[in-house]
């Protein structure tokens, strides 16, 4: 497994811009601790500049450098998730095969791929590699990345649930490659609104929201809206999305009407298709491409959770991709605290939950039609 650093020495001028201009990260107490540690005792009175000056003229180690570009790293925003399904139930013999022939085949990626089964029964693939940041000074351009493909697998089949990114994204289509080459008949399939009219896309948003197994809508916080969508037949030519102004200025004012619509649609239970406004609505033109709303779990002491889905290519209704952006605490006077709180430990369990409404609404939708 090859996922290491690449060794860079860095000259003093690299080590003092990276430092200067990090001051929310190279603060007086990491200046002064990171010198002290190495028999540098300086005294209290010197000033950021002057302890960032005589720290960069020191002969540094690998191992120096490397402390000071991981303190200096910002932590990247949670990445939204995408799943892939698949039509047979992958054991672990199998999905270890095919993890075998994507590091065999990546050898060259500077990545490390490993298959882990937790004590609890998890499988996943550890995903470890180095991302190039060209827009950083150099100290700071290789950001080391740590991702997590998770399979479940179930009587209908299996999945993988992964964070949507372009690494990741390679590497989950070659295991469903390397799977379809083990697997005799396996077949990847993914939520998919490419044949859906406008009226069925934004029908499957709402459904959605008031469709999560194990939990109450409590509230819709945005809403996106498009006007243009492919048509069925494929033209590579067609212009993907009008951005004018006036188009934009135009859909702001149609989210902002929708939302109201969708929010009070799913609060009363009434059905937003009989909606007068929806009518009107649909009638513009335009459809619901994502939504981000809150819901409150059931059976638990009341914290409210906040969830997003989106289409990331609406026009041609591929990409769909979600997310749990997190929690409030529910106090004890019935209100919510203001600070979103991570869901780390029910994160997994929780994107599980969402991508399995997700399919359940659309295979209604498709049975439906």
């Amino acid at each position: 497994m090859n996922n290491k650093r690449p060794i860079y020495f860095a000259p003093p001028r690299e080590i003092y811009d990276a430092l200067e201009s990090s001051q929310s990260k190279a603060t007086l107490e990491f200046l002064h601790l990171f010198l002290n540690k190495r028999g540098h005792i300086l005294g209290g009175g010197l000033g950021r500049e002057e302890l960032i000056r005589y720290l960069s003229n020191l002969p540094l180690s690998y191992f120096d450098i490397d402390e000071i570009a991981r303190q200096l790293e910002s932590p990247s925003r949670k990445e939204k998730s995408a799943a892939k399904r698949l039509s047979k139930k992958i054991d672990v013999v199998n999905f270890q095969s095919a993890v075998d022939i994507v590091r065999k085949k990546r050898s060259s990626m500077n990545e490390g791929i490993d298959l882990i089964v937790t004590p609890d029964g998890k499988v996943r693939i550890k995903l470890i590699y180095t991302e190039l940041q060209l827009e950083m000074t150099h100290l700071r351009q290789n950001k080391d990345r740590e991702s997590y493909i998770e399979l479940y697998s179930g009587n209908d089949g299996s999945k993988l649930v992964y964070p949507d990114s372009k690494r990741v994204n390679d590497v989950v289509s070659e295991i469903v490659a390397a799977l379809e080459d083990i697997v005799p008949e396996l077949k990847a399939s993914e939520v998919d609104l490419y044949a859906f009219e406008k009226k069925e896309r934004t029908l499957f948003f709402q459904n959605l929201i008031n469709g999560l197994e194990g939990f109450i809508f409590h509230d819709l916080l945005k809403v996106s809206v498009n006007s243009e969508i492919e048509n069925l037949i494929f033209d590579e030519d067609e212009a993907l999305c009008d951005t004018s102004k006036e188009d934009s200025s135009e859909r702001i004012k149609v989210e902002d009407e929708v939302k109201a619509v969708l929010k009070r649609a799913a609060l009363d239970g009434s059905g937003m298709l009989t909606s007068v406004h929806l009518k009107n609505f649909l009638e513009s033109g335009f459809y619901l491409y994502r939504v981000v709303w809150q819901a409150i779990k059931k059976g638990s002491n009341g914290d409210k959770y906040e969830f997003e889905a989106l289409l990331k290519n609406p026009v041609k209704g591929e990409g769909f991709v979600f997310h749990v952006r997190g929690k409030y605490n529910c106090k004890k006077d019935g209100g919510y605290a203001a600070t979103r709180l991570s869901v780390k430990d029910e994160n997994d369990s929780l994107l599980n939950l969402l991508e399995g409404s997700a399919l359940i609404v659309y295979k209604d939708m498709i049975e439906s039609r």
